[in-house]
């Protein structure tokens, strides 16, 4: 080392310098280099920030809002989806997060599955109505038919009226098809469902003076070649039952609106002889 007053070099642990005679000052004890810092041993509290969201609780609302095009299948899994993922996060004590997205979820799904629903029931009565209306036209074509084919057995026998007995049987040759003559109102095991008006057996075409208004042909009771009046007429079709009138032409009446109908020939029209009961003779 050397002194610290006139620079010359001094032995190592002497007090005073061999060439001045001062006195040397001890060197300052050299710095320790600070010991490494020791590395901590990982945490093993929980991470800061919020905890994941569950995926189960989003894809709940997403399959839910799906449901606006997909209907009841996508609007009863993100339901169901949601009901699932909410019980997970409850379980999870915080450790999963997304429980506004799976409640969010499953008001959705449940809204529009409710909706969906109500739509449903709404439908229904239009629906059935519309089933319906499609049975009486097809009522009123087979109506037409028959009528028609009572008036080609008019013409073919000399303007004479088919018989009440027979007039199913009768008209078979015109029709070709026993389909029409069974009401589509009625089950298919049920026979028949079109009642002839028995006032116009036997009858001469002469002796009905208002066509237009004199039933032939309407919704009754069932079975094969029935025959009878007013009282048989039973409404069917949307509270009402179609007629076929002796000129050819149908019409839906509603129930208890028949005043308009005739059941019976004129007073002024002749009665059919004795002979009639027979028959007409075929031309």
């Amino acid at each position: 080392m050397y002194c610290q007053h006139c620079g010359a070099e001094v032995a190592e642990g002497a007090q005073f310098c061999s060439s001045c005679g001062q006195t040397v000052a001890a060197a300052p004890a050299a710095r320790r280099a600070p010991a490494p810092a020791v590395p901590s041993a990982p945490s093993t509290s929980a991470p800061a920030g919020p905890p994941p969201v569950s995926k189960l609780a989003t894809l709940s609302l997403i399959v839910g809002l799906c449901g606006l095009c997909l209907w009841y299948a996508a609007s009863l899994a993100g339901l169901i989806l949601g009901i699932v993922a909410l019980r997970k996060i409850s379980a999870s004590r915080g450790a999963v997060g997304g429980k506004g997205y799976a409640i969010a979820g499953i008001i959705v799904s449940a809204g529009l599955l409710a909706l969906q629903l109500l739509i449903v029931v709404l439908m229904i009565p239009v629906s059935l109505r519309a089933r319906e209306a499609a049975r009486m036209e097809t009522c009123q074509s087979n109506e037409k038919q028959l009528a028609l084919g009572l008036i080609m057995y008019e013409t073919d026998y000399d303007g004479h009226c088919a018989a009440a007995e027979t007039w199913t049987d009768a008209i078979q040759p015109y029709l070709r098809n026993r389909e029409l003559c069974h009401c589509p109102g009625l089950p298919e095991s049920e026979q028949g469902g079109y009642v002839y008006n028995k006032a116009l057996g036997m009858a001469e075409e002469s002796d009905i003076r208002y066509p237009a208004e004199t039933a032939l042909v309407y919704d009754g009771t069932t079975g094969w070649n029935v025959s009878g009046g007013q009282e048989s007429v039973v409404f069917r079709h949307n509270h009402g039952a179609n007629l076929a009138y002796a000129d050819g032409h149908v019409k839906w009446h509603p129930s208890g609106s028949l005043s308009d109908t005739r059941w019976e020939l004129s007073e002024s029209a002749p009665s059919p002889g004795f002979g009639s009961f027979f028959g007409p003779k075929m031309p």
